[in-house]
């Protein structure tokens, strides 16, 4: 089996144009965006087809990347509440999806453990704790996030107090369940309101009692973000040797 190669796609690796989403708040009520792509977001979308199909060689054919790339279009266009981002997160999405898929069908090897943590609408918790196990192992583990109903858009406050930590969330998306995804984590971290879905045979389920930050204050935020931090540095010791990795002290910004 093939090295699993670096991925510069994951929910919150900066990227060559590692630029941070607008958070700025959108309307209450948006017109809904056409689930096929058209103009540029089309061309985007096609011009990205045959890198991934060589970034995953075996993985799936052209036809069938093409088709999951518009897929993943199509999933993030019905709550995305940045239609002109999605182009770029659903290329993500779509990375995502296909390293499952490959990690699945033993096509890559990973060493490092994969967590996917999943809340409700994928719009705080989630990513800021797979963004914490990240950075406080230095990539040792791979973190994902999800929601059992996507939210549109990550609340702007979890960009704050994250930010004020040294650990932006670049490139965040709100995203739903996917069956590779899921398939391919070995520990999933559950939320208290994340919907019941069903869970692969194997993989290890922890049950986290944080609430939700919507409509919380940025200071509530931060106490939200410490909370996951002392979860987060728990689930490291759990994980002993296979996330071993410098913990920052406490008051040092992370890298």
């Amino acid at each position: 089996m093939a090295p699993i190669p670096p991925d510069p796609h994951a929910d919150h690796a900066p990227a060559v144009d590692d630029m941070p989403l607008d958070t700025t708040a959108a309307p209450d009520t948006l017109a809904p965006v056409d689930p096929v792509p058209h103009g540029m977001a089309a061309h985007v979308l096609e011009r990205e087809v045959e890198p991934l199909r060589a970034r995953f060689p075996g993985v799936a054919d052209e036809a069938t990347v093409r088709q999951l790339l518009f897929d993943s279009y199509a999933e993030l266009a019905a709550t995305s509440r940045h239609p002109e981002m999605l182009p770029t997160t659903s290329v993500q999405h779509a990375a995502s999806r296909l390293r499952a898929r490959a990690i699945n069908q033993g096509s890559i090897e990973s060493r490092h453990p994969r967590v996917l943590f999943v809340c409700h609408g994928n719009a705080g918790r989630s990513q800021m704790a797979a963004a914490l196990l990240e950075n406080r192992t230095h990539g040792e583990v791979r973190a994902r996030s999800a929601g059992t109903e996507p939210a549109g858009e990550v609340i702007s406050t979890a960009f704050e107090a994250m930010n004020e930590i040294g650990i932006p969330l670049h490139h965040t998306y709100t995203k739903g369940l996917d069956p590779d995804v899921l398939r391919a984590a070995e520990i999933v971290v559950l939320f208290d309101s994340a919907d019941p879905f069903e869970i692969p045979e194997g993989a290890q389920v922890q049950k986290w009692s944080v609430p939700s930050i919507r409509g919380m204050s940025l200071e509530q935020v931060r106490g939200v973000r410490d909370a996951l931090d002392l979860q987060v540095r728990g689930l490291i010791a759990d994980l002993g040797e296979a996330a071993a990795a410098p913990l920052p002290d406490e008051g040092t910004r992370a890298d």
